[in-house]
């Protein structure tokens, strides 16, 4: 807690996209949560052995699942790009911004046909794998 000042006024006087850290951690939070909520698979721990609770895939089997997420990983790419840009103009605090500006665009964006459509068929990969995509 900083000196005089409640948690609640220090997070809404100084938590703000202007400071280059703070722009950096904000990124971070914007992949991390849209990665979770678009439902991709985490891949990019495999063969990492400090990674020891991580579900093991073949190469082959890995290559099959990027290939059939391509379309959500450019979308998460695109969105990630959108909530920086967004977060920097609005000059909000990240929470205000999360439950805010990016929760309603994720659920846009998942709610439309083509995503649907598209998640979809990661379900149907993930059961023929024995695996399920980790919702938020």
């Amino acid at each position: 807690m900083v000196i005089g000042m409640d948690r609640k006024h220090w997070t809404k006087s100084t938590v703000r996209p202007t400071d280059l850290d703070w722009i950096t951690f904000a990124n971070q939070v914007f992949h991390f949560a849209t990665h979770q909520r678009l439902g991709l698979s985490h891949l990019c721990c495999e063969g990492n052995p400090r990674h020891l609770f991580r579900q093991r895939h073949e190469p082959v089997e890995v290559q099959y699942i990027r290939d059939d997420e391509a379309f959500l990983i450019a979308k998460h790419r695109e969105l990630t790009s959108q909530f920086m840009d967004e977060y920097q103009r609005r000059n909000i605090p990240l929470s205000i911004f999360m439950k805010g500006y990016w929760r309603e665009r994720v659920d846009e964006v998942l709610s439309s046909e083509d995503v649907v459509a598209k998640k979809f068929s990661q379900q149907v990969i993930g059961a023929e794998l024995g695996s399920k995509p980790v919702e938020i």
